[in-house]
């Protein structure tokens, strides 16, 4: 985006929002907002199906909850994604705290997404009752591990965004390099759990196949 010229600098030194002029690339922003919102939506809905189905067998347990928080906060970041882009490229404003809510809200929804995936990949409640201490010192490492460096992450994704000199590409810089760790490290540990649950249990192989491939998608 780039500043209304002489009357944006005059509003970013008074401490009130920007003026900025929409770059040629923004200007989808909204209907891609648009689609995340709608399919949203329909996640936290499957989400609810699935949670009210499993609580009527009496089989909901923490994981399901956890998959529906994960869709709840994935459903209010596509909302203040929407309101903000669709406020921005109407007046100009660019709303950060709005911009800020909507990453922060996102970030926990993935985090919360991929706790749900890693705890299933494991089998808790699913083939096995309960965790072993060593695998929740694991469990609590790699999640105190993750948003640590995550926050990282977004602090520097945010002081990219301001910057008035030229900013090489994201996945070029050392930050970059640490969110593709990061992902790879939770893709191995994703499918090093579902490896060692179905060599250790041998049950629900067909269900296993299925969720390894669409969780690594994921």
């Amino acid at each position: 985006a780039h500043k209304d010229g002489a009357a944006g600098d005059s509003t970013e030194a008074s401490g009130e929002p920007t003026a900025y002029h929409a770059s040629w690339d923004e200007k989808g922003f909204l209907a891609a907002a648009g689609v995340n919102l709608a399919f949203s939506v329909l996640l936290f809905f499957v989400a609810l199906q699935t949670r009210n189905a499993l609580d009527r067998l009496a089989k909901l347990h923490f994981i399901v909850k956890l998959l529906v928080v994960a869709c709840l906060l994935r459903l209010i970041s596509a909302a203040l994604s929407l309101g903000y882009w669709s406020s921005y490229l109407e007046s100009g404003i660019a709303n950060e705290s709005t911009y800020h809510a909507a990453c922060q809200f996102s970030g926990l929804a993935y985090f919360c997404m991929l706790l749900h995936f890693i705890l299933v990949a494991k089998g808790w409640k699913i083939v096995r009752r309960h965790l072993s201490a060593r695998g929740k010192v694991k469990l609590v490492s790699f999640g105190a591990f993750y948003v640590i460096a995550g926050s990282f992450i977004e602090v520097y994704k945010n002081q990219a965004r301001h910057t008035t000199e030229l900013t090489p590409n994201l996945y070029l810089s050392s930050v970059g390099l640490l969110e593709v760790f990061l992902q790879l490290f939770g893709l191995y540990w994703f499918h090093s759990a579902v490896m060692s649950t179905t060599k250790q249990f041998g049950r629900k192989n067909g269900f296993y196949q299925k969720f390894q491939s669409m969780g690594g998608i994921f």
